[in-house]
């Protein structure tokens, strides 16, 4: 499976409302890389662009009937896209500046129940200030997208292509022909935010039948218990697990993240365009700089996948200020690619989920 990772906005706190940004991973099986990469062609070839060449100052707009042929040709292809986004906030500045500290802060916890890590903690910590607030906010919103887009793209192919699920191939936009700090910074850190969001709410696959997940834990299981796995937990996290035991399969995450991990320059990489089209694309809806951003809303919204959880949608906003309404058209805009989305995840489903997590969390609260 080939996962490519690219981003959209400043992520900058800012004062302006509705500045939104935006990072998202584009999905595209195995067998399918071609056929997608054909769709690209034709579209270049559309807009009178060289195959070798990228879309850069000039970007297909809602009324380029090509560019919704493309989508809809990834959709036919199988392929799915994985959206996370953030708006600007007169507040967001102070609670960016809480939440990096609270980075800083677990990582220290973690270092001091895991002894063994205190050395890679001690150099991750001591490289925090040397990025800026507006890295800080893409590393963390493109680390919560990694975590997300891997619970639903299991779920998702399980029953569709199982077997592409033997292997990833992660490809994230490479912004210079070397590693920057804030690509070092990445790198050390996405796993380490990806296993935090997992021990406070488990990865959820979707079972029944038709659904395969042989090949992925053929590749990927560990060699350890459910039992085991709870109990590490609590021991280490606090965190009981012991009523999930009986539905856990230990897998090692750590390499499906890692063990084919790149960073790939735009210009060799028409994934990473495609990548680029797309969450620029949904981005420029959400600032409303389409002159049909409901028709592109659907169009983008047929490549996504609901929500497991009944009080999310296909895009998750997130923030870190106080949470507050979306104003009109965005709450519409979000509203209608979450309608128009997969439907991977029954409401029952969603509701389920919502339930244990707030169970977890209460439990969380009255340990504390």
């Amino acid at each position: 499976m080939y996962i490519f990772i690219d981003e959209s906005g400043l992520f900058a706190p800012v004062e302006k409302r509705g500045a939104w940004s935006t990072v998202g991973g584009l999905v595209i099986p195995e067998g399918s890389l071609n056929g997608a990469e054909h769709a690209l062609r034709a579209l270049k070839k559309s807009h009178d662009i060289p195959f070798d060449k990228e879309f850069k100052k000039v970007r297909p707009g809602c009324d380029s009937r090509h560019f919704r042929k493309f989508i809809h040709r990834l959709v036919e292809l199988d392929c799915t896209l994985h959206v996370m986004s953030t708006r600007g906030s007169p507040d967001e500045a102070i609670r960016l500046d809480q939440h990096i500290e609270g980075i800083r802060d677990g990582i220290n916890n973690y270092a001091d129940r895991i002894p063994d890590s205190a050395e890679y903690a001690a150099e991750v910590v001591a490289s925090i200030p040397e990025l800026s607030a507006q890295q800080h906010n893409q590393c963390v919103l493109q680390s919560h997208m990694i975590c997300d887009l891997s619970s639903k793209m299991l779920s998702y192919y399980s029953n569709r292509r199982p077997k592409d699920l033997a292997r990833f191939k992660w490809m994230v936009d490479a912004k210079d022909d070397f590693e920057t700090k804030y690509e070092q910074f990445f790198k050390s850190i996405y796993i380490g935010i990806f296993q935090a969001i997992l021990h406070r709410r488990p990865m959820s696959l979707l079972g029944g039948e038709g659904r395969d997940y042989e090949v992925f834990l053929r590749s990927y299981a560990v060699d350890v218990t459910a039992k085991e796995v709870a109990e590490n937990n609590r021991q280490v996290f606090g965190k009981d697990l012991s009523e999930m035991v009986d539905y856990m399969k230990p897998v090692d995450y750590v390499k499906m993240l890692s063990e084919d991990f790149n960073l790939v320059e735009s210009v060799s990489s028409p994934g990473i365009q495609m990548a680029d089209l797309l969450v620029s694309g949904v981005n420029r809806c959400l600032k409303q700089n389409y002159d049909d951003i409901f028709g592109m809303a659907k169009a983008f919204g047929e490549l996504m996948v609901n929500s497991p959880f009944v009080e999310e949608q296909a895009i998750k906003v997130m923030g870190h200020g106080e949470t507050r309404e979306i104003e009109e058209p965005m709450a519409s805009l979000l509203n209608l690619m979450d309608a128009s989305s997969k439907k991977l995840y029954s409401h029952q489903y969603r509701v389920n989920m919502s339930r244990r997590q707030l169970n977890s969390e209460n439990s969380e609260l009255s340990q504390a």
